[in-house]
């Protein structure tokens, strides 16, 4: 990934394995910080701290799936803004 995502804010549906999360990795190694949404809290919470081990842009988790909540949308965005800052 060759764009720079410094302070940044990403949120990733299903991050949490496959595809999502390495996409995660990827953008958190590129300086975005990552908002990983996803049923499968083990795993992401497992994510998120392994790329907070990396000494990366501070990333979270929630346990939400937006696709089946319209409003989990809104709640992710609100998160970030609040601990995130931006």
């Amino acid at each position: 990934m060759h764009e720079d995502f410094r302070d940044k804010v990403v949120i990733i549906a299903g991050g949490a394995g496959g595809i999502g999360a390495s996409q995660a990795r990827k953008l958190s190694a590129a300086g975005a910080h990552v908002v990983v949404a996803d049923r499968q809290e083990e795993e992401g919470r497992a994510l998120v701290a392994s790329m907070d081990q990396m000494a990366g842009p501070l990333s979270l988790f929630d346990s939400c799936s937006p696709s089946e909540h319209a409003g989990s949308w809104f709640y992710l965005a609100i998160r970030a803004v609040i601990q995130i800052g931006r």
